[in-house]
């Protein structure tokens, strides 16, 4: 019986693995909506777009996301001035699991992270909000498809 204590270890540990997967599959498609619309709204505040010829829109905000292995990351970026092609001055909002499979929404500025607690929308907004007055986060920009 010792040949299979191994065996069911490996087992049991791939399928917690497999569960928090799912569990975080499905916290980031409930909540997926709801974050690229706050980080819109800070966006917008702390960025507005700049007009060509007074009319045309011009868009100087991206919003990406992508899925890790243990978190859900969304972040909005804007170009520093005057232009800088490999950095960018972002706010991140990541989606984890704490140990009991619970969401963990942790908003990320140049300052450090704050997590959102209790997690609701109004929580959200307002740490978000709280983020903007800090300093943004510099990274490497990135490259490839954006979502707005």
């Amino acid at each position: 019986m010792t040949h299979s204590d191994p065996f069911d270890e490996l087992r049991l540990r791939h399928e917690a693995a497999e569960d928090r997967h799912r569990c975080l599959t499905e916290f980031g498609h409930q909540w997926d909506h709801t974050i690229r619309s706050e980080l819109r709204r800070l966006a917008h505040v702390l960025w507005p777009d700049a007009h060509v010829l007074g009319v045309i829109p011009l868009h100087q905000v991206r919003l990406r996301y992508r899925f890790e292995e243990e978190a859900w990351v969304w972040w909005i970026e804007h170009d520093i001035p005057p232009h800088d092609r490999y950095h960018c001055e972002a706010y991140r909002v990541r989606l984890t699991l704490d140990a009991s499979n619970e969401p963990v929404l942790t908003v990320e500025s140049g300052d450090g992270a704050s997590q959102v607690a209790p997690l609701t929308t109004a929580v959200l907004e307002t740490t978000l909000t709280q983020a903007g007055e800090r300093p943004p986060l510099v990274i490497p920009r990135a490259m490839g498809e954006v979502v707005d």
